[in-house]
């Protein structure tokens, strides 16, 4: 591209960004201590009371809720009950609007009055802040001189900070923008920790702790980081092992260091885990799986070849109302055994391995969709939304058990014409910048000066293997895709596609000039790459 059209292309570009940001900004100040309506919000704001936490909730963010409503006070962060939402001025004021919801018969409802709000939003805004610019600074190499790159990289944090998911998940009263926040250190501590050769007491310390919050957030967690540490080092011996000595960068001692810390906040997170431990109202894990993996939505399509015991305790119309959606469907599998959950399991045993017999190419296709659909859960996202917006809510209302729209109903339920907009200005983006970094990655392969260098693709492991872990952990337990578990994997997407697009903007296509995509602090031949990583060359790792 000439000179002309790449000055006019980069400013379109800049310009695109810039009103996202922007419209970003109004986004958040205007949504700042309205409180998304999710029902999980409810559960962990009742367990934040008792402090006795259900096995199949992580710890640390009732412990949260409990620490804010000690240090804040004030009136509480839900309505008591639907009647009394009439003596408090504004709360539900939005029910009215929302006879179309997918789930109908919320049962939290928020308190406008409470300060608590605000304040969870506001810590959460912060750390998860700190932990895009500790993030990008591991990962994502420099833009140009000191000047250019401190306004695009402060442009960078600023769009993934204000990304509507990202945003959405720290304004809302759930795990997931702590968890995002605990996981984006996590994987940034593990590569300096084991690459880097400054501040490792700091790296160390930002590993144990991120390690231990995420598994106490959120349950699973524990094995998607163990499957991300285990994962990231089999693939970095595998490669090392293949150069000489002299010139790999992974020891053996740091491997074992790095797996040592790990362990210990894992049995940290775990003791924690027993120490608040309380009765729940869900199935049992091995019960939920067989049910949400297996059984959903396929016992109609075998209800004649189920067992006549499984068939006598639940009827073809109550399987059919089972497969309509997951969310409602563990509820029709709590009646099955006539509340015996020891013949309960041996039902519902005897129905998956019909159905294991009967349906298996489907559950099978269906788990490498919803691995898909989580890996590249940005476009799967604005997807989804693009067909709810051409289709209409009633044609779009066949996808069954759809989180993509109850997530854009909850972002929207506030100021849905300001979100609107958002939305498309950010799926707008996402299409223009997936593009240009796509002519960016193409330009830099056929420039040798700007080839990507093996370990700066090396630094990028345990992010892959973080993302394909995590999906797979919902894929094979669950038949649910929820962007908002996948989360990370939008933050490092976006990453990858928002510093291509200003990679391909910050040259004007001479020769040789376009900068490295990645950052590495992976040493290399007894050099490290430390002084060049991050947004700001030459700080401290």
């Amino acid at each position: 591209m000439s000179a002309g059209p790449h000055r006019w292309a980069r400013r379109g570009l800049l310009l695109l960004l810039a009103a996202q940001a922007l419209v970003g900004l109004f986004w958040l100040a205007r949504n700042l201590g309205d409180v998304p309506e999710y029902n999980d919000t409810l559960d962990y704001i009742r367990c934040s009371r008792s402090l006795e936490v259900p096995g199949y909730r992580g710890v640390a963010y009732p412990l949260f809720l409990a620490a804010i409503d000690r240090l804040v006070g004030g009136e509480d962060l839900e309505v008591a009950d639907e009647a009394s939402a009439d003596e408090h001025p504004g709360a539900g004021r939005v029910k009215q609007g929302r006879a179309d919801r997918r789930l109908p018969g919320n049962a939290f409802v928020p308190n406008p009055r409470s300060r608590q709000a605000l304040v969870v939003q506001l810590v959460q805004l912060v750390l998860v802040a700190g932990s895009l610019t500790y993030f990008l600074r591991v990962f994502v190499a420099p833009l140009g001189g000191s000047r250019t790159h401190a306004a695009l990289g402060g442009l960078l944090v600023w769009l993934l900070l204000a990304d509507p998911l990202v945003g959405h998940l720290q304004l809302a009263v759930l795990t997931d923008g702590l968890t995002l926040s605990a996981s984006l250190v996590a994987c940034a501590a593990l590569v300096r920790l084991l690459f880097g050769e400054r501040q490792r007491v700091l790296h160390a310390a930002a590993l144990f702790l991120s390690v231990l919050l995420a598994s106490t957030l959120r349950v699973e967690k524990v094995w998607v980081l163990a499957g991300t540490l285990l994962g990231s080092l089999a693939f970095w011996w595998l490669t090392e092992r293949r150069r000489d000595a002299s010139a790999r960068a992974l020891s053996s001692a740091r491997a074992l260091q790095v797996a040592c810390i790990a362990l210990a906040a894992v049995l940290a997170a775990l003791a924690a885990q027993r120490a608040f431990r309380g009765e729940g109202k869900r199935l049992p894990a091995y019960d939920f799986i067989l049910d949400q993996r297996i059984l959903f939505p396929h016992l109609v399509a075998v209800y004649p070849e189920l067992p006549a015991e499984f068939r006598a305790a639940m009827s073809e119309d109550e399987a059919r109302a089972h497969d309509e959606d997951v969310v409602f469907a563990w509820r029709g599998i709590e009646g099955v055994g006539g509340g015996d959950p020891e013949l309960r399991r041996s039902l519902l045993e005897s129905a998956a391995r019909v159905v294991l017999r009967e349906r298996w190419p489907w559950i099978v296709m269906d788990v490498f969709k919803d691995v898909a659909e989580s890996v590249a859960v940005s476009y799967s996202f604005y997807g989804h939304l693009g067909a709810l917006a051409c289709l209409g809510r009633q044609e779009y209302g066949i996808i069954r058990a759809d989180y993509n729209r109850w997530t854009y109903q909850q972002m929207s339920l506030y100021h849905p014409g300001t979100t609107r907009l958002y939305l498309a200005l950010s799926g707008l983006s996402l299409l223009v910048c997936s593009v240009l970094a796509l002519a960016h990655a193409r330009r830099s392969r056929a420039e040798d000066s700007a080839r990507i260098e093996p370990a700066r693709r090396q630094a990028w492991v345990p992010i892959g293997v973080f993302v394909l872990v995590n999906a797979l952990a919902f894929a094979l337990t669950t038949g649910l895709v929820h962007p908002r578990y996948a989360v990370f994997a939008h933050v490092a997407l976006l990453a990858l596609v928002y510093r291509g697009a200003l990679g391909w903007a910050a040259q004007p296509g001479t020769p040789g000039s376009s900068p490295a995509l990645f950052s590495s602090p992976i040493r290399e031949r007894g050099r490290t790459s430390e002084d060049g990583a991050g947004l700001e060359p030459g700080a401290p790792g």
